[in-house]
């Protein structure tokens, strides 16, 4: 079983602070932002139900005022494209429709930023804080060695991160 020293040792080690904030920076607990967007965890997919190549000027988007989700995908779709998504979490199926408004490619796929429309911000939104708080349970579980129960998670992630989570969707 792993101990969570850091927390007893912060009291007698002042410098063992600065070292675990920037340990637990690579455990990425809380929702990472990506320019505005959320960032979907990697684990769980998220797949094109449908696109179109039909154009539309995001001129908002691009000067920061608006927000989506940041999501990891094999397939590149084209900028400024119209796309349905599936999140599938645990026989619960969350549909959005958004726009493409960055491609990032990297070596195996890449990372994609959408707006998603005004009318399916809220089941989106809905839909991410589930996925983030599955993500958090599994990261306690991987390098705390902390089972928790999805309530538990739940209750823990949203005291913690909800209030700064609701604002980029």
């Amino acid at each position: 079983m792993l101990v969570n020293v850091f927390n007893s040792a912060e009291v007698w080690h002042p410098w063992i602070g600065g070292y675990y904030a920037w340990l637990k920076s690579f455990y990425h607990f809380e929702p990472v932002l990506r320019s505005g967007f959320i960032q979907h965890p990697k684990e769980i997919p998220v797949t094109f139900l449908s696109t179109s190549t039909k154009k539309e000027e995001h001129k908002e988007i691009r000067e920061g005022k608006d927000a989506g989700i940041c999501f990891w995908a094999v397939e590149k779709p084209e900028l400024d494209a119209q796309v349905v998504l599936g999140i599938d979490l645990d026989n619960n199926h969350f549909i959005g429709r958004g726009s493409v408004v960055r491609v990032q490619p990297e070596n195996d796929g890449c990372w994609v930023c959408v707006k998603i429309s005004p009318e399916d911000a809220f089941t989106i939104r809905m839909a991410e804080q589930l996925c983030q708080i599955e993500h958090y349970r599994l990261d306690n579980k991987q390098y705390f060695d902390r089972n928790m129960t999805a309530d538990e998670a739940a209750q823990e992630w949203i005291a913690k991160y909800a209030a700064q989570f609701s604002a980029h969707i």
